[in-house]
């Protein structure tokens, strides 16, 4: 019945909602009839002839005096006025001029009258500031145009509700009529209501034109009415200069606007330090105001110093505030402030705002509040999550950094001694685990003020002092040996400066990593996060001080054997030491960096290269799952296993990225480049029976143990949907080294084609073959999530880097399997999705793992992705940077060397399967709901358009003259597609234009497309 009447006569429909919404009538049938006139005015309102418009505009009003009385709801006057609004919205403009007349002398009726009218005031720009789909873009602007015109009306009237009714709210409170008062009180409220609004986007300059600036000054020392008159001088001093207003004008009001929330703040924090109390959200107001001053207008100010000295003073109270959100609200200002100098100082950048120079007193008291903060424990408990708890003090650290780096003499750096003095108290001591949190934040504050401080060099008797008390001092708890090493790494960006101490601070490091015994699995995690820090500092200090540690490398490289030798040092962290020697070297040459790839190295060929480990577990699927058997050895340095074997790919591949390129940045000089020969063919073979076990002939004779471990867990559900889960490490053992050696073989592949370039493919060439086939044998039984990592790891890589010579080589071998085998799944499980809401590709659940966990969402996530992977590799395809041969004027100069000489030429030669499987993948992935798809399918659409045509190709003309065409045109229909319109559209142009000469076939089908 409801929707009937909303769909019947529109003349009914209005009878009837004013029948409903009269005053005889119950306060929800009321509503309800209300309602109903909204619905007609905002959807049906053109369906009404002149006469009867102007008969319910009316009407409308009569409805305002009619509501108007002292107990009439809240609701039924707010809803009112909003009705108003809307009708008014929806007629011609000269009717608002006619309403505005009528609404004005209104409000002189009673106060309850002029409540209501500044309601209708207040609701009437809604569309101005809001976007609403129901008002046409035309109307919206001249909407605008009609208010900004009536401003010299309205601004006058809401002075004179302002005035009038405060003064006659104040003589009837001292006339005990209460309430009077009360009803002249809340024609103040929504006067203000009001003028919030019309803040937003009117002219600056009319509020102090018309008097509304000082009745904000005046009203806001009402506590009834000073946060509705705070929220209006805070909109004012976010608002940016429009071109159309006078500089001057613009900053004379905002700053006449500044004096008076000056002075008003200047009587809070007096009335606040003599134990007086007020509203949190009233100073939250004050607060919010000065902020948006300073970070958008703070031009207002910036040129006189006292003001600024003022504003400064003030804003530190903010931040000194024992009420946690004004601190909070606060401290963006001067991260903004700091940030601005710092970007000015380093790239000479013009800035919107002015900059300012943060006196060295004001420094002072902002690391002052910084330290305080960070060594104050339980503030978390002021934040609903961890990660806002993390965010803030991440700001206190910056503040700290930004603070350090502008004032960096000693004089402030002695503003640290306090805190160095905590840390020096701790270090005379046996500190116990209670003091770990001080600890912890005191290193953290070490490290910010030192990176500020000492990036551009220089030396510090202070930080001398606590170098060599950090030297000194002996710590074995795996929690303190953490911090300790922590605190080195506070120290680098000064360590460098002063290389006399690398020596010293390695054999430090040194100690404590022996310090900490090396601990099984089972075994707390406190000792390998001990360590792992220890290692980590090494890598910081090359990373930072990579010239200083260089001398010394021969030191760390015959510790790192010896402690090898004694089962010191576990493999992964032999990586990390190595890995560190790796960057050193990189500083210092070309032949160093050989000589210390080679030393490192040496151990992983001896046992890499050796036959006996490839011929006991890399020939067939049954030898690897025994290595899969192999785990109780990784404590073990040099014994072999499948976490030693992990470890060796996982330094390839950490080899290959931190090595520099050779002489001039030349790859074929490249370190790398002379080991690729030995550590290659085992690794092909690797993959090959890593990628077999999700064979189903091979799966079901798999133990229990890897058959669960090929599954997908509930762990890496909840990381695909984007979701957190605890990860049972021991239980997840297998399956991480599954996807570590993946994950890190495809990465050495990937690193090998990009970083050594035409040496890669050259001197590689001969496996080629080996590689096809390891990558390639067991394409129809991989998994979507594994197949998305071997497109986006390698195959676009190798499509990238290959040299032209060489691409029939290599991915003459490579892509018509992948892109066969893509066009052959992608739009069966796209097809699925779409009619029966389930993907169904197959992947493997773990069965313990799945409850609680939606697996038609992870399939389709896991659709999305990969299909995104491989439009990707289309579009890399289709990108002219690949045909860097091509002459200038040449035929599609658009297309690549891929359409041109390798797959459209060959179209019907060589691999006629993949042609025609990429390019219906191509037209395809147009037709799917996924818009990021949709833009890298268009790419590779639009080359082979541009082929099409010039290339004397029948069959390739007719698909994509039809099928392509078609598939386009469809596109459009898709919501999804919605943002690629425009390079669709283009892409049906470009057909018609390029194909015409040739073919009549897009002009046949234009008339049945849908």
């Amino acid at each position: 019945f409801h929707e009937q009447i909303k769909s019947g006569d529109v003349r009914v429909l209005g009878g009837t909602a004013f029948a409903l919404s009269s005053q005889n009538q119950p306060l929800e049938v009321r509503h309800y009839g209300l309602k109903l006139l909204q619905h007609l005015v905002r959807i049906r309102w053109d369906e009404l002839n002149h006469e009867e418009k102007g008969k319910m505009t009316g009407m409308v009003l009569d409805m305002v005096k009619e509501f108007a009385t002292p107990h009439e709801a809240w609701s039924m006057k707010s809803q009112t006025a909003a009705l108003v609004a809307e009708v008014t919205r929806r007629e011609e403009p000269d009717v608002w001029k006619g309403m505005l007349k009528s609404l004005l002398p209104i409000s002189d009726m009673s106060p309850v009258h002029a409540e209501m009218v500044a309601m209708v005031m207040r609701w009437l720009p809604e569309d101005v500031i809001v976007h609403n789909e129901d008002l046409e873009t035309t109307r919206r602007r001249q909407l605008l145009s009609e208010l900004t015109e009536s401003l010299p009306q309205l601004f006058p009237f809401f002075y004179k509700l302002l005035e009038k009714h405060f003064g006659a709210g104040m003589e009837a409170m001292h006339l005990q009529q209460m309430e009077l008062a009360k009803q002249h009180a809340a024609v103040v409220t929504a006067a203000l209501q009001a003028v919030l609004v019309y803040a937003e986007w009117s002219p600056v300059t009319n509020f102090s034109s018309y008097g509304l600036v000082e009745a904000c000054g005046f009203l806001i020392n009402s506590p009834e009415f000073r946060l509705a008159a705070c929220e209006i001088l805070k909109q004012l001093l976010s608002r940016r200069k429009p071109y159309d207003e006078d500089v001057e004008l613009f900053n004379s009001v905002l700053a006449r606007v500044y004096e008076i929330l000056s002075s008003v703040c200047d009587a809070y924090f007096v009335h606040y330090d003599g134990g007086g109390s007020a509203p949190l959200e009233f100073a939250e107001c004050l607060c919010e105001a000065l902020v948006a001053l300073g970070s958008q207008n703070l031009q207002v100010i910036s040129s006189n110093n006292q003001k600024l000295a003022t504003y400064y003073r003030q804003m530190l109270k903010f931040l000194q505030h024992s009420e946690f959100p004004l601190h909070v609200q606060a401290l963006p200002l001067w991260l903004g402030l700091l940030r601005d100098s710092l970007s000015v100082e380093r790239n000479k950048v013009i800035i919107a705002r002015p900059t300012v120079v943060v006196p060295i007193e004001t420094a002072s008291v902002l690391l002052d509040v910084a330290f305080q903060k960070l060594l104050k424990d339980g503030q978390e408990e002021e934040f609903t999550s961890a990660v806002d708890y993390s965010q803030y003090r991440g700001r206190l650290i910056e503040l700290i950094r930004l603070v350090a780096h502008h004032h960096h003499d000693l004089g402030i750096t002695k503003k640290i001694s306090s805190q160095v003095f905590i840390l020096h108290s701790i270090l005379l001591s046996n500190p116990s685990l209670q003091e770990y949190f001080i600890l912890e934040s005191t290193h953290t504050m070490l490290d910010a003020v030192v990176t500020g401080c000492f990036a551009r060099g220089g030396t510090s008797e202070l930080l001398d002092g606590l170098l060599q008390r950090l030297l000194t001092v002996h710590w074995s708890e795996p929690e303190l040996v953490e911090i300790h090493a922590k605190c080195f790494d506070a120290l680098v960006p000064y360590i460098k400066n002063v290389p006399t101490a690398v020596p010293t601070v390695i054999q430090k490091l040194f100690q404590l990593l022996v310090t900490v015994p090396v601990v099984s699995k089972e075994a707390s995690s406190t000792n390998s996060k001990a360590r792992f820090q220890v290692c980590t500092s090494f890598l910081r200090i090359a990373k930072l001080a990579g010239p200083a540690l260089f001398p010394h490398m021969q030191i760390v490289a015959e510790t790192m054997t010896r402690l090898q030798q004694e089962r010191h040092l576990l493999r992964g962290e032999y990586i990390l030491l190595g890995e560190s020697l790796l960057v050193a070297g990189s500083t210092a040459g070309y032949e160093q960096q050989n000589q210390v790839l080679e030393w490192l190295l040496g151990p992983f060929r001896d046992y890499w290269c050796h036959s006996d480990w490839q011929q006991k577990y890399l020939c067939d699927p049954a030898g690897f799952v025994r290595l899969l058997g192999t785990t109780t050895t990784e404590n073990l340095s040099g014994d072999e296993g499948m976490w030693y074997i992990f470890h060796s790919i996982h330094f390839f591949e950490k080899a290959l990225r931190r090595c520099a390129a050779g002489v001039e940045g030349n790859p074929s000089s490249h370190p790398m480049a002379v080991h690729m020969s030995w550590i290659l063919p085992p690794l092909i073979q690797l993959l090959r029976c890593l990628h077999s076990l999700w064979i189903p002939s091979i799966l079901s004779t798999l133990p229990p143990p890897v058959r669960q471990a090929i599954h997908l867990s509930a762990s890496e559900q909840a990381s695909i949907l984007g979701e957190s889960k605890t990860v049972d490490h021991k239980e997840d053992e297998l399956r991480n080294w599954l996807k570590s050696v993946r994950d890190s073989g495809y990465n050495v592949l990937r690193y090998a084609s990009s970083r050594l370039g035409n040496q890669f493919f050259v001197n590689m060439s001969g496996l080629s073959g080996p590689l096809a086939t390891g990558l390639m044998e067991s394409l129809s039984s991989m998994e979507f999530r594994h197949l998305r990592s071997l497109v986006h790891s390698v195959i676009q890589s190798f499509v990238r880097f290959c040299p032209q010579s060489l691409r029939e080589v290599w991915l003459g071998q490579l892509l018509p399997p992948l892109l066969v085998h893509c066009h052959a799944t992608l739009p069966l499980a796209w097809e699925n999705l779409v009619r029966e809401g389930a993907v169904k590709t197959g992947t493997l659940f773990a069965v313990d793992g799945s409850s609680g966990i939606n697996t038609e969402l992870v399939e389709e996530r896991m659709l999305r992705e990969l299909t995104r992977e491989v439009c990707t590799l289309l579009a890399i395809m289709a990108s002219s940077e690949l045909n860097p041969e091509q002459q200038p004027g040449m035929l599609c100069s658009y297309a690549l060397w891929f359409n041109i000489y390798f797959f459209l030429r060959s179209y019907v030669i060589q691999h006629s399967a993949a042609a025609f499987a990429t390019v219906h993948l191509g037209i395809q992935s147009l037709q799917w709901p996924d818009s990021d798809a949709v833009h890298r399918g268009a790419v590779f659409c639009g080359a082979v358009i541009d082929v099409a045509g010039p290339l004397n190709d029948t069959n390739l003309r007719e698909i994509v003259g039809k099928d392509m065409f078609t598939a386009i045109i469809q596109s459009l229909t898709l919501e999804s597609n919605s943002a690629a319109h425009a390079e669709l559209l283009g892409l049906l142009r470009e057909i018609l234009v390029k194909l015409s000469p040739h073919t009549s076939t897009p002009k046949q089908v234009s008339p049945s497309a849908p």
